[in-house]
């Protein structure tokens, strides 16, 4: 069973979520051009999530979870709006905002995939 996104009650309301959709198109010239599905699964959510206000400790817990995960291993979350929990991967760079000395904005990507 894949890990769970940590810190979910810290996630902030200023994340946000797009739908992208997974086709290739070809155009011929004069407007005609030819779309296609990629794959099973045409439409994949991702997310850019923020957590504004971190302790030391929850900072530490998002990195190590972060690294550990890296772009290669997949984890568990039920998104704002969902019934069920979808399988994501984090997609790009992580970043953090120390706001105080002991306090953090942390923020990185997630995309949904699909796995076997």
């Amino acid at each position: 069973m894949a890990d769970e996104l940590p810190l979910i009650n810290k996630i902030a309301q200023t994340s946000s979520h797009k739908i992208r959709e997974n086709v290739i198109g070809v155009s011929y010239g004069n407007g005609y051009e030819q779309r296609t599905v990629v794959g099973e699964n045409q439409q994949a959510d991702s997310w850019s999530l923020n957590y504004l206000v971190l302790d030391e400790v929850e900072r530490e817990v998002l990195l190590s979870f972060w690294r550990d995960k890296g772009n290669h291993d997949s984890f568990t979350w039920t998104a704002f709006g969902d019934l069920f929990e979808k399988t994501w991967l984090i997609s790009g760079n992580y970043s953090e905002t120390a706001l105080s000395g002991e306090l953090f904005k942390v923020a990185f990507s997630i995309i949904q995939v699909f796995e076997l």
